[in-house]
């Protein structure tokens, strides 16, 4: 009768760990939902706000500059400040300060005053953003995190689509639509009320080493094959060999490819009026097509395909998809139909990408704070580059370079993801989920009894 109350313990305590995992994730998915909300919310609020504060319609391409100069700056804290403090300290502190700075844009009187809210708006979205993703995969140790990925960064598109509803609900029903800032900010006490009554999250420890990975193992950073060399060059370290020969690769295809995807959404309003000869009220239904089959694709597509498929798997097809999307666009240049389901195309392709990209560096234990913090930054930076490099190439060209571009840099970021799956296969083993840990066990202490 005593095993009795072990059992019982046992039952609480997986209980209880079940329900912490859920929560915590909820509490990641409402504030991923607010970046959407924040970051988006410009958009349909850019033509109100200009009127209000008397200042060109380029204030709105300035805010989002400034916006992501803040996200790079808070992505690159992401990972000090989580081997400092405590996770959910942080997301309640950056979601209370989105408190008080995206309710106070309607106060603004200039727009120099708006750029700089956004500038801390940004940093505290891209803190969010790096913070969230990394604390996901340590509630979700031991299993599957593609589907948990997948679905916290769905949440991004889906404020990203309700910013408009808000926005036309606060200027139909309140008289301005510029009060949906104050509302955003009053959804921003949610998570940072929930994250900061909630336990932390520590991370995982390292797995020891099998004796014949021993050798391999440098600095605690994954399992290899071979030691810290490429093609004949020597990296000196394990770190450095993680850092050049898979980070930076992948940070370069997060770059292209979310850079081209609010590319995307940036230009392909005028694209479709100017070169296509849609009506304006037509045009506009595109933006928000493409973040609600973005959206919808990593919910109904992407978090089920992950819990049978490898991130890769579902990454260079889905790229694949992106890269063809322009492609056939170009084929039919003034066909609005071609146009609407290319950019459904779009939508799908790109849904994946970024939960993707952190999930094939943890199947391989290659995922650390300062990772996603390089991965975060690297998002922020296309962000905020790539859609005014789009501008200038239309303005000193024509629109028909638009989507030769969009094609160029979803191609130049499937070929270089191609590569880093390729290294990544030859030169590091998967992680062992916790199903397979045990099934390995079992199997040892069967074969140690039959012996």
């Amino acid at each position: 009768m005593q095993p009795l109350p072990k059992l019982h313990v046992a039952v609480a305590d997986s209980r209880w760990r079940f329900g912490y995992r859920h929560a915590a994730t909820l509490v990641y998915c409402g504030s991923i939902f607010l970046a959407g909300l924040s970051v988006n919310i410009l958009g349909p609020a850019g033509p109100t706000l200009t009127k209000e504060l008397k200042a060109s319609f380029t204030l709105i391409g300035s805010v989002f500059i400034f916006e992501g100069i803040g996200g790079v700056c808070g992505s690159s804290l992401a990972g000090h400040l989580l081997s400092k403090y405590r996770g959910h300290h942080i997301v309640g502190v950056a979601c209370l300060l989105l408190f008080v700075m995206v309710g106070g844009v309607p106060q603004c009187s200039s727009g120099l005053q708006v750029m700089g809210l956004y500038m801390g708006i940004g940093g505290c979205l891209g803190l969010l953003n790096a913070s969230c993703n990394m604390m996901t995969t340590w509630v979700h140790h031991g299993h599957n995190i593609g589907p948990w990925i997948n679905l916290i960064n769905a949440c991004f598109g889906m404020g990203a689509s309700t910013a408009p509803i808000i926005f036309n609900y606060a200027s139909v029903h309140v008289g301005s639509g510029l009060s949906a800032f104050s509302g955003i900010a009053c959804f921003a006490l949610c998570p940072a009320i929930s994250a900061l009554v909630m336990r932390s999250p520590t991370p995982p420890p390292l797995p020891p080493p099998s004796p014949c990975e021993q050798d391999s193992l440098l600095n605690g950073i994954g399992v290899a094959h071979k030691r810290s060399s490429c093609a004949g060059v020597d990296f000196g370290s394990r770190r450095s060999y993680v850092r050049w020969t898979v980070q930076a690769p992948l940070m370069v295809v997060i770059w292209l490819v979310v850079g081209a995807e609010i590319s995307y959404a940036a230009w392909v309003c005028p694209y479709a009026t100017e070169r296509v000869g849609m009506r304006a009220t037509d045009a506009g239904y595109l933006n928000s097509l493409y973040w609600s089959s973005l959206t919808l694709a990593r919910l109904c597509i992407i978090t089920p395909l992950a819990t049978c498929l490898s991130a890769a798997q579902l990454l260079l097809p889905s790229l694949c998809i992106n890269m063809l999307a322009p492609l056939a666009i170009m084929s039919s240049p003034d066909s609005a139909t071609v146009l609407f389901f290319g950019t459904v195309a779009a939508g799908i392709g790109v849904s994946g990408l970024f939960s993707n990209a952190i999930s094939i560096l943890a199947a391989y234990g290659l995922l650390t704070p300062s990772s996603t913090s390089l991965i975060t930054a690297s998002s922020a930076t296309g962000h905020m580059i790539m859609p005014k490099l789009v501008g200038l190439i239309i303005e000193h060209t024509s629109y028909d370079a638009f989507m030769v571009f969009m094609f160029c840099a979803n191609a130049a970021g499937l070929a270089v993801l191609c590569g880093v799956v390729v290294h990544l296969n030859q030169n590091f083993t998967p992680v062992k989920s916790r199903v397979e840990v045990k099934e390995q066990r079992r199997a040892d202490v069967e074969l140690s009894e039959s012996v």
